[in-house]
């Protein structure tokens, strides 16, 4: 149960983070490449305990793969065979595979592209090593690493939702998208409902409470309506599922690199699906949308001074260069919606308020003693 709910009490030990550096051919010193390697790594880790089980969540990669090895343990089959048969076989998913070197057979497969923080877009290969060759190291998997499509995922999230499996669907959105799709049930209702209850609490979002259940994040309140969710990366790919157990309504994204804001993206289809003005009803469109208004660059009287604000991984900064001064400095909202545009930042533990105004000629921004306006 700790282990399905991220709860054991042990931090993240990166072993994602060594797996991926390794298959892209980042050096990192680690040796992780088999089942002994794994377990002198997370054994090592006596000290980082940080929790009493059921404590606090820490979203551990290292506890899905010490699932799927008791999968795998158990069963007495390599773990992505013990899912191939259980899982992939009884519900179509004939486009889904763990193994690496089915992928590269296949002759309609995706190319994957890494990112990198410099901004450049490059060709990549899976980077997860072919378990195929490596049975007993097959659990490294069960963190992630499946490959499949949209369509064949959207069989996997008609399986999680309650009741009878659904009829073939279509999404008004895209034809490539099955809003039920038709597999049958794997898994007794009460199965289903014990995983997709919220054991343990994480931090408040957008819409209030949320935690985490047996394998997925569960909204209480999301529009009015409990949503189940998870995402996931792999550097050169990503995916994002959610889904409306009571309106029977779900959303599958998949990508061949990183980046994409797949959670706001999957929330607004939701509440299209709803019958809601993304735009009104989902509010990061909106906090973007301040963001993008505010972000410009801003001058003092007759263009003396001028400092630039722009927008970042989820925060606007502040800029300032000329001879005097080279610095870049993020602006925290007094409120988290920036509804009232008033921000500050931190020095030393002193707070310098910090204030944007949108008037009829144009936006102001009132730093101290300075008021600059926007030019640009």
């Amino acid at each position: 149960h700790h282990l399905l709910t991220h709860s054991s009490g042990l931090p993240s030990l990166s072993t994602s983070e060594i797996l991926l550096q390794q298959g892209l051919g980042l050096e990192t010193g680690v040796p992780l490449a088999s089942a002994e390697d794994f377990y002198r790594w997370v054994n090592g880790a006596q000290d980082e305990i940080s929790a009493l089980p059921g404590e606090r969540f820490f979203y551990s990669n290292e506890s899905y793969r010490m699932l799927g090895h008791i999968i795998q343990t158990v069963s007495g089959m390599p773990f992505y065979q013990f899912i191939a048969e259980n899982i992939l076989k009884p519900l179509g998913m004939e486009r889904s595979t763990f193994v690496r070197s089915e992928y590269e057979r296949d002759a309609d497969k995706m190319r994957p592209y890494w990112a990198k923080p410099d901004g450049t877009i490059v060709p990549a290969e899976f980077p997860y090593p072919d378990i195929g060759l490596i049975p007993d190291f097959s659990f490294i998997v069960a963190a992630g690493g499946l490959i499949s499509s949209v369509r064949d995922m959207m069989k996997f999230l008609s399986a999680n939702m309650p009741g009878r499996a659904a009829k073939p669907g279509r999404a008004a959105i895209s034809e490539n998208v099955s809003l039920t799709g038709n597999a049958a049930p794997l898994l007794k209702p009460e199965t289903l409902g014990r995983m997709q209850t919220k054991y343990i609490d994480r931090p408040a979002g957008y819409y209030g409470s949320n935690g985490y259940g047996y394998g997925w994040t569960i909204t209480d309140n999301f529009l009015g309506h409990k949503m189940v969710a998870h995402g996931g990366s792999i550097e050169v790919s990503t995916a994002y599922a959610a889904f409306l157990p009571e309106k029977r309504m779900s959303v599958m994204l998949a990508a061949n690199s990183s980046g994409m804001p797949h959670a706001t993206i999957a929330e607004g289809i939701l509440a299209a699906l709803l019958g809601q003005d993304p735009y009104e009803a989902i509010p990061v469109f909106d906090i973007k949308k301040r963001m993008n208004l505010l972000a410009g660059t801003y001058e003092t009287y007759r263009s003396a001074v001028s400092v630039r604000i722009f927008a970042k991984g989820g925060l606007l900064y502040l800029e300032q260069k000329n001879p005097f001064i080279d610095s870049v400095v993020p602006l925290i909202p007094e409120d988290d919606y920036l509804r009232n545009f008033r921000f500050y930042t931190l020095t030393e533990g002193v707070r310098l308020p910090i204030e944007f105004r949108v008037g009829p000629k144009g936006i102001d921004l009132y730093i101290e003693r300075d008021r600059y306006h926007k030019v640009g």
